[in-house]
């Protein structure tokens, strides 16, 4: 382009041009572009460069600003949308480049090359040029592009341009810019006869090197001229001496090499090269390879510190040498497939050894994905699935080869397990949730599951799964992770002690719900009946209990109920009266006493489908209180006949006899570790009022250990406590402190003999059966 102002003149509106823009910080109001002639021959490729910036010269990145090119005739000239040209027929058109508002063009002739070689012309006086003639058959085709030289060719220039088109610098850097006159034809040559000034106190020129020198922190102007009419400028910007290493610390094996550079954050982390020197700490672990560089190489095991100074500024570059590795164990083994769901992650195990056999330090070892959207991997070799998918997992160790896995991912949805569960008032309980592909396969741990309560008032749940029981009650807790769903399950919140019976003229079922408390919360009231005998599920979701109509003319039977009250059903066989359940171990079945008048049984009946078994039975004695023996080979039962009471086995239905019928062993129940408890009558008693328990051999129990209980007392029920260090009793009394008559009282009753602790104190006419497990 010709200029035909002056070159004072020039320089002045650019001055001014800096100093008056306007427009919003970030905007782009400038739109430099490189080159803006462009000459090539037909099937050749060039690059456009393009570089915006603010209204202070400050560059813009093009991740903020898209720049679009298009082509004026595309079947002739073709652009990428990263500036990639490509010619395609001879003619000539133009490129417009566009960001936002902002569009320069860019003039692109396309030859046909004639084969012959480049003419050759007398050059100007300032300057030599070697050239050719081009033969007389392709006087009518056009020439080729010219190469960039230091001299400029013997045509006259249209313009010029300053490479690079942006300079920034810090106080006290130096950079000797390019000045290139631009033909006609779109060819470009270097020319160092040019008069270079620069404007602004940011900035100052070496008229000997033609270097311009940052000199304080601010935007200056650097200018070019040729001739009388040939000018440019470009923008040049001096930076605050902010400088950060990178890496910012450094880990290598002895004999490996590094580079550390030192990059300017205020100017897009471009690097720094000149004005520094580098130094080590320790020469015998790292050497510096270079003083005015940042190569390093490692020689011995250590650490040490690598130090630049520069600019003004000091840093520190820490160093660790790690000895050479010699091989890397892993498991799974190189080349095993990993497969891991979605949301999921699974761990690879690597151990580096040094070329004695010492195991290494990991810290050298670096883990890559493929593909990052399918999978990612941290520092310690865990692999993590996003989405479903294959990609390769690899390892990098200093000096070997890499070791890879391939890896699939799988769909996979969170799943705990259960559908239902339970947690004692004030206790908590931890939730696992897994991760399951379509046909339940098991993925590990949801890590990051986040969970959630229906009722907090009842069962609260925290980040890590754990559940805290409040009260007594129901709540479903959800469990949800980002790209495998979310499921659910119901949580009863249970109190420590059920209560069944009539208190007060009202029957039903109560809890107690603190370690110590005395007063029984309600948890169902039955008008219809009497409801004793009530145990929780070894789960503690359900409850079991003898329910007796207040109509004779219907039999008792064994009913079940979920743990808050609801869902009552029958599980008795329709034509059997039944009573006393118990729970087998896994919670599967229920075992009950058959009481027909005829003939009394041992049964078993499924919880979920009440398909029945018959123990035992027989028509001459009276099976009571059946429970699962320790091992869950057996039933312990209280087996009456002929007058005489013992505790007998039944196995495989054969019934062993393990007492000599004396004394009677009346109420029988199983400790939590095992022992078996009984409430016998002594030889002078018609009723039960000694306390004992025994352990039960193979066919015999050991000899009774007594338990100490207050004197009077008539008991009607026992039960493990709620440790394995005390046992629960129900049972009548004349008197009792606090009481006004006869009682019904409740006792915690400790097996070392201390003394009891009275859990409920209830009139004489009321009837309670108290279990806490």
């Amino acid at each position: 382009m010709k200029c035909t102002k002056s070159w004072n003149a020039l320089l002045a509106g650019l001055l001014l041009a800096c100093v008056t823009a306007t427009a919003q910080a970030q905007a782009v109001t400038k739109l430099l572009v490189s080159p803006i002639m462009l000459r090539l021959e037909a099937g050749g490729n060039g690059q456009i460069t393009v570089e915006l910036q603010d209204e202070l010269s400050r560059p813009i990145s093009q991740d903020l600003v898209p720049v679009s090119f298009s082509s004026a005739d595309s079947t002739m000239v073709s652009v990428s949308t990263k500036g990639a040209v490509r010619a395609l027929r001879a003619g000539r058109t133009d490129i417009v480049v566009r960001a936002g508002t902002p569009a320069r063009r860019v003039t692109v002739t396309v030859i046909v090359s004639a084969g012959a070689g480049a003419p050759v012309v007398s050059p100007p006086a300032v300057a030599t040029v070697a050239a050719a003639t081009p033969p007389a058959s392709a006087a009518t085709v056009p020439a080729p592009p010219a190469i960039v030289s230091t001299t400029p060719p013997a045509q006259t220039p249209v313009g010029a341009t300053i490479q690079p088109i942006n300079i920034q610098l810090l106080p006290g850097e130096r950079f000797r810019p390019s000045f290139r006159l631009v033909y006609a034809d779109g060819t470009q040559a270097e020319t160092r006869d040019v008069v270079w000034n620069t404007f602004g106190a940011a900035i100052a020129l070496d008229p000997n090197s033609s270097e311009v020198i940052g000199v304080v922190p601010g935007n200056g102007t650097l200018g070019g001229r040729y001739g009388t009419s040939i000018t440019n400028s470009v923008p040049v910007s001096v930076g605050e001496a902010v400088l950060v290493p990178d890496p910012d610390s450094v880990f290598l094996v002895s004999g490996g090499m590094d580079t550390v550079s030192l990059l300017v954050p205020g100017q897009g982390r471009r690097k720094v090269t000149q004005n520094l020197t580098w130094r080590t700490t320790d020469p015998a672990v790292l050497r510096v390879l270079s003083p005015t560089a940042g190569i390093v190489q490692a020689l011995d095991a250590g650490d040490a510190t690598l130090i630049v100074d520069g600019y003004g500024i000091t840093r520190a570059i820490p160093v660790r040498v790690n000895p050479r590795i010699a091989k890397v164990e892993t498991i799974p083994a190189q080349g095993s497939m990993l497969t891991v769901g979605t949301g999921g992650s699974t761990g690879i195990e690597a151990k580096p050894f040094s070329t004695a056999g010492t195991l290494l330090s990991t810290t050298t070892l670096q883990w890559r994905i493929a593909d990052t959207s399918v999978a990612r991997i941290d520092g310690r070799g865990v692999v993590a699935g996003i989405r479903e998918g294959t990609t390769r997992v690899t390892l990098d160790a200093p000096g070997m080869e890499t070791i890879s896995w391939p890896l699939t991912v799988q769909a996979a949805r969170v799943a705990f397990g259960v559908n239902v569960t339970s947690v004692i008032a004030g206790a908590t309980r931890k939730l696992v949730v897994q991760l399951r592909g379509p046909d339940q396969r098991d993925f590990g741990v949801a890590t990051a599951a986040r969970f959630s309560s229906t009722a907090p008032e009842i069962a609260a749940v925290d980040a890590s799964g754990t559940v805290s029981g409040v009260a007594p009650g129901r709540a479903t807790i959800i469990a949800a992770q980002p790209g495998a769903g979310a499921d659910s399950v119901t949580v009863f919140v249970t109190g420590r002690a059920l209560v069944s019976g009539s208190i007060g003229g009202v029957r039903g079922l109560w809890q107690l719900v603190g370690a110590n408390d005395t007063t029984p919360t309600l948890l169902a009231r039955v008008d219809s009946g009497l409801v004793s005998q009530a145990v929780w599920s070894p789960d503690r979701t359900r409850i079991v209990m003898t329910y007796e109509p207040l109509d004779k003319a219907n039999q008792s039977r064994v009913v079940s109920v979920d743990a808050d009250g609801l869902n009552w059903k029958n599980l008795s066989p329709d034509t059997i009266s039944s009573s006393d359940p118990a729970w087998t171990k896994d919670g599967k079945a229920v075992l009950m006493a058959g009481r027909d008048p005829k003939i009394s049984s041992v049964i078993r009946v499924m919880v979920d489908t009440r398909e029945m078994t018959v123990l035992a039975s027989g028509s001459s004695s009276k099976f009571r209180y059946p429970s699962a023996d320790a091992d869950s080979s057996g039933i312990l039962v209280r087996f009456e006949s002929g007058g005489q009471v013992d505790l007998v086995r039944v196995r495989a239905g054969a019934v062993m006899m393990l007492t000599n019928g004396k004394p009677r062993e009346e109420l029988i129940a199983h400790l939590r570790d095992g022992r078996v408890l009984l409430a016998v009558d002594s030889s002078s008693r018609t009723r039960p009022g000694t306390l004992q328990w025994v352990t039960v051999g193979t066919d015999q129990v050991q000899t009774p250990t007594p338990i100490r209980v207050p004197a009077g007392l008539v008991i009607t029920d026992i039960s493990a406590g709620s440790d394995d260090g005390s046992v629960i009793v129900v049972a009548r009394v004349r008197s009792w402190p606090g009481a006004s008559g006869p009682a019904l009282v409740v006792l915690r009753v400790a097996l070392d003999g201390a003394d009891p602790k009275v859990l409920l104190l209830l009139n004489e006419k009321d009837f309670v059966t108290v279990r806490s497990d």
